[in-house]
């Protein structure tokens, strides 16, 4: 999973509770994100943890193989241009 910081708001009713929400990670790494379905632990840990409990719970995403349906490629004057073949690979030509 990307790393991010997620800042949000827990409610129930009428309360609501800030705090943060980060994915539960094995040692020292971040979950993968596979093709599929995947589930992921999520915490939210509240910033008022004098009052309020931390939470976990879980979340299914599906993550699908992207597709580049077209590339446009312009070319700046001030650049040698390179030599591309089909089966260059898009780092080649940064």
């Amino acid at each position: 999973m990307p790393e991010i910081e997620i800042k949000g708001v827990a409610s129930a009713g009428s309360l609501t509770v800030t705090g943060a929400v980060v994915w539960q990670q094995a040692g020292d790494e971040p979950p993968a994100l596979d093709l599929g379905a995947n589930d992921y632990v999520w915490i939210f840990t509240p910033d008022d943890d004098d009052n309020f409990n931390v939470k976990t719970g879980t979340i299914n995403i599906t993550a699908e193989q992207a597709t580049v349906i077209s590339l446009s490629v312009a070319w700046r004057d001030d650049i040698e241009i390179p030599e591309i073949y089909t089966t260059t690979k898009l780092s080649a030509i940064r």
